[in-house]
């Protein structure tokens, strides 16, 4: 089954949003849009989920907000390098789906994304 996926972030030409491209391939394709443009994007398609990169973002809890009101049935992961508690608590109340830890392995990449989608669907 191919699934579409967006990449929301501030950063995107980054070597983990390479990483994040390679590792769900097999499973689908990812398009990317600025933080700044997301609205633009977020109805083109019918996304399966959603990935916001909290690197660098100004306003995660707004953004996951803002998605979530757009988008009330699509999964919302927020993807960080430094997870909190405090920030876990504030984006899954403000409307997230998941929150996890970024990494370069392509493999736990592929099998945490696999994991979110059939635990969302």
């Amino acid at each position: 089954m191919s699934n579409d996926f967006l990449l929301v972030g501030s950063f995107l030409d980054s070597t983990w949003t390479e990483v994040l491209i390679s590792a769900l391939s097999p499973i689908g394709q990812l398009d990317t849009v600025l933080e700044s443009n997301f609205s633009e994007q977020i109805h083109r398609k019918r996304y399966s989920l959603i990935i916001v990169d909290a690197s660098g973002s100004r306003d995660i809890i707004g953004l996951v907000a803002a998605l979530r009101q757009e988008l009330p049935h699509i999964p919302i992961v927020i993807v960080t390098a430094s997870p909190t508690w405090q920030r876990a608590r504030q984006v899954f109340l403000a409307g997230a789906t998941d929150y996890v830890r970024k990494s370069l392995n392509t493999e736990k990449i592929l099998k945490t994304f696999q994991t979110i989608l059939a635990t969302a669907r």
